[in-house]
């Protein structure tokens, strides 16, 4: 089962400075992990991220579909539903979560 494209250290070097700053600038961010800015901003998976609160399954599926009539240019979106969010939030750094796994 192939399991999609595998994240290496620069992928976790990217994610941990977006996950301590969410605002950085793609410039900001290349000097942060070593690369220059047009492969570090190739490495992210979307252009444009959409929010919103639906009522149910049904009730998303009118939304994306209602967007998608109006024809903006989009070629490909991909959903992901959160059924229930946590209370607590906590920040957990990345690089715990992967120690000795990165060479």
């Amino acid at each position: 089962m192939n399991l999609g494209p595998k994240l290496d250290r620069l992928d976790f070097k990217i994610l941990a400075h977006v996950q301590r700053n969410g605002r950085i600038t793609n410039v900001e961010l290349s000097d942060a992990v070593g690369l220059s800015p047009s492969p570090c901003l190739a490495r992210g998976g979307y252009d444009y991220l959409l929010k919103f609160m639906a009522r149910d399954v049904a009730h998303h599926q009118e939304v994306i579909e209602g967007i998608l009539e109006r024809d903006f240019g989009i070629e490909k979106y991909f959903s992901f539903i959160v059924i229930k969010s946590p209370i607590i939030k906590r920040y957990d750094p990345i690089e715990t979560l992967f120690e000795g796994r990165l060479a």
